[in-house]
């Protein structure tokens, strides 16, 4: 079929696409307008750039399965002797179609965009809240260390707490808890094995209280 892209790139129909670049590699060097005599008339460089616009197309032709499979289909139709009004509707259908692909492509790379921006939103907002966390953390751990320092007894007393609430949650007693600095004690009776379980949330909360503030 003279004319037609194959023949522009100098492939055969049968031709892969790493063929089809290569090909095309080839001639954009060769019909290049920039290739012609400075002295070159305005119908030589016209005619040249015409030539090279022709391996552009044969190359976006070509390179696109979908494309080239429409551009195949209708050299069939022209090749087999079908009127050219034929010939004319089809490739009013074929450009429909590529008008759809590309509208198809074109939405579906924006829904990527969408995806990608709220994925970058989303990732600011964690690193946001994490440093947030941290911050807070760091305050609480400082504000933690200047009670610590102004009031020294203040770690031991939070630890015996913690190990009476501990005792008593493990029904371990009775556990009997004496502070030389206040010259306090408290006696926390054994629970029975069918007392109700939140009992000895309660101890706790009573012990802790009675610790804290005397």
């Amino acid at each position: 079929m003279p004319g037609t892209l194959y023949d522009i790139l100098g492939v055969s129909t049968n031709a892969t696409p790493e063929e089809v670049r290569r090909a095309y590699k080839q001639k954009a060097l060769e019909t290049h307008p920039d290739k012609l005599d400075p002295g070159s008339s305005d119908e030589e460089k016209q005619a040249a750039k015409a030539q090279f616009y022709k391996v552009q197309e044969a190359l976006e032709v070509l390179s696109d399965p979908v494309k080239r499979t429409h551009y195949n289909v209708r050299m069939r139709i022209i090749s087999r002797g079908f009127q050219p009004v034929l010939s004319e509707e089809h490739a009013r259908r074929l450009r429909e179609r590529d008008a759809w692909v590309k509208q198809q492509k074109e939405v579906h790379e924006m829904r990527l965009k969408e995806i990608r921006e709220r994925n970058q939103q989303l990732k600011v907002q964690a690193e946001s809240r994490l440093r947030e966390a941290e911050e807070r953390g760091a305050l609480v751990q400082k504000m933690l260390e200047e009670v610590d320092n102004i009031h020294p007894e203040w770690r031991e007393r939070k630890q015996n707490v913690l190990m009476v609430c501990f005792l008593v949650a493990t029904l371990q007693g009775p556990v009997y808890k004496y502070s030389p600095s206040d010259e306090q004690h408290v006696s926390v009776p054994r629970l029975q094995p069918n007392a109700e379980p939140d009992i000895s949330d309660m101890y706790c909360f009573w012990i802790c209280d009675w610790e804290f503030t005397g």
